[in-house]
């Protein structure tokens, strides 16, 4: 949803990659909405599937706090907030962008709008349909829907009312694409996890938390957890093998839970 609009207001700025005038504005827009957009990933509970992993795992090692989308938020707030303010600074520097003032933003968006033409019926309905299912998400635990469940009725809902055809569907090869390589980079974390890889990984990070505060250890194997990323082909095989693995570690020198499922983000 972030790429099309910053893709959009690069080139409203004459800054495409394919004439090589992305200085102009372009690296810097998509640089900053691509990382921005893993910050809102991770903020948001409803955001990333591996939120919910993370969630599923964690229950599965007795954390038994009730995990919101309102304590999720809170958790992250900080750090999420953090980053939303210092990474379009950090890339200004590093990639400075050659426009520097903006003075017609209003007048390339009513543009794009104008070339839209009025809304739609189906976007209308596309708009009901995305804030009911997040109300779902959000207070869904209250009226013991599950999350997976609310998810099924707004694809069936989006499909039955026309916004996406049955054919549009099951023609999106990237997402089945999608589908069975997640199977099979799951099948490999079980493997890493077999060959004790993931019990080497956490020993030598437990050796080195061993005395200290928790919120140090929170700290160390936040860092662990982040660079080891480098050494899985996949964010889902890496966040698979290492979390529970790390949670666990946490939770043993009474971390609280609820601030080490911070890892998840």
């Amino acid at each position: 949803m972030v790429l099309p609009i910053a893709k959009s207001l690069a080139e409203g700025y004459g800054s495409k990659a394919e004439d090589g005038t992305q200085k102009k504005a372009g690296e810097f827009l998509l640089l900053t909405a691509l990382h921005s957009n893993f910050i809102s990933s991770s903020f948001f509970m409803t955001a990333s599937a591996v939120n919910f992993l993370a969630i599923t795992m964690a229950k599965g090692l007795g954390v038994d706090s009730n995990i919101s989308l309102q304590a999720w938020f809170l958790v992250g707030a900080g750090p999420c907030v953090v980053g939303f303010v210092l990474i379009p600074l950090i890339i200004y520097f590093i990639c400075p962008p050659e426009i520097r003032e903006v003075h017609n933003v209003q007048n390339i968006m009513d543009e794009k709008l104008e070339k839209l033409g009025k809304i739609k019926k189906s976007e209308k309905i596309m708009i009901v349909l995305f804030i009911t299912v997040l109300l779902l998400w959000m207070f869904g635990s209250k009226l013991n829907i599950d999350s997976t469940t609310i998810a099924v009725l707004g694809l069936v809902v989006t499909i039955s009312t026309g916004i996406v055809s049955w054919k549009q569907f099951t023609g999106k090869k990237e997402i089945w694409d999608l589908l069975i390589w997640q199977g099979s980079f799951m099948m490999m974390s079980s493997q890493l996890n077999k060959f004790d890889i993931v019990d080497w990984i956490s020993c030598l990070v437990k050796q080195n938390i061993s005395g200290v505060s928790w919120w140090i250890a929170l700290f160390i194997v936040a860092v662990a957890m982040y660079y080891s990323h480098y050494l899985f082909a996949s964010n889902t095989v890496h966040f698979t093998a290492l979390f529970s693995a790390f949670l666990a570690i946490l939770i043993s020198i009474e971390a609280l839970p609820i601030i080490s499922i911070i890892l998840a983000y």
